[in-house]
């Protein structure tokens, strides 16, 4: 089968995740992870890697070579996908298969319409906790397929020793969230819209922080994931694509502390 054309997952990965790009990433919990890869690997000792991977936005229309990615992704649980220009699920699985750690995966808005996930690459999701779909026009066909994949229930008291939702999957756009914002001493709880870009959230938290937005650093923290929080640093990212949800925090800090 032909590559598709276009950027792949692991071309972006590469230019994103470069030391040059992307040397090391601050706060709690999130280490670098700089894994053993293959020789003669062209991107040997140069992707450091973190569990959390976000590549929305980047016109990702293939997985890539995926040994490559199961020597890079082996540690990777969540994985922000949404905005590309994913429309093959067949590509899809190929990149889910390769990161057999994964939990969370968005894939909104990619035009996943254009094609059905065959019954043969479905078994790749059966490790997904939480896959968001909005605004992808998936069809009910595919996530039928993919929920039958799931993990049957003795499996689940097997493998985890008492009983989880398997999977939750999300079709519905919600539209805002209610967060608390941190800042300094002070917590405030405030309701925001998730249409709305990182640049667009700087503005409305002006007045309630007395900073200018030039001056803002935002970081997100998602209070049912084992990860610290993460900076909210692309002004053009959309908020949805951080799958925020209510009770949630953002961090606010200047700076010039």
């Amino acid at each position: 089968m032909d590559q598709p054309s276009g950027r792949s997952f692991m071309q972006v990965l590469c230019e994103k995740y470069s030391p040059e790009n992307f040397p090391y990433r601050r706060g709690p919990g999130m280490g670098v992870h700089v894994p053993a890869t293959p020789q003669g690997s062209p991107m040997k000792d140069r992707l450091n890697l973190p569990s959390v991977l976000v590549l929305n936005s980047c016109g990702i229309t293939c997985a890539g070579d995926e040994k490559e990615i199961a020597a890079f992704c082996a540690h990777v649980s969540e994985l922000d996908l949404s905005d590309n220009k994913l429309e093959d699920w067949h590509e899809v699985s190929k990149i889910v298969s390769n990161v057999p750690q994964l939990e969370f995966l968005n894939l909104s808005s990619n035009p996943l319409n254009l094609s059905v996930l065959e019954r043969t690459c479905a078994g790749s999701f059966s490790g997904v906790r939480k896959l968001v779909l909005n605004n992808s026009k998936a069809s009910w066909e595919t996530v039928h397929m993919i929920l039958q994949e799931l993990p049957e229930y003795h499996e689940l008291i097997t493998k985890y020793g008492k009983l989880e939702p398997l999977a939750e999957v999300d079709l519905r756009p919600q539209s805002s969230a209610k967060v608390e914002v941190h800042f300094n001493d002070q917590v405030e709880e405030m309701s925001i819209r998730l249409d709305q870009t990182v640049a667009e959230l700087k503005k409305q938290l002006k007045t309630l922080v007395q900073l200018p937005t030039s001056n803002m650093l935002l970081y997100y923290f998602d209070h049912e994931a084992p990860f610290g929080p993460e900076e909210m640093k692309y002004s053009s990212r959309a908020l949805h694509s951080f799958g925020i949800r209510d009770g949630d925090k953002i961090y606010v800090e200047s700076k010039t502390k």
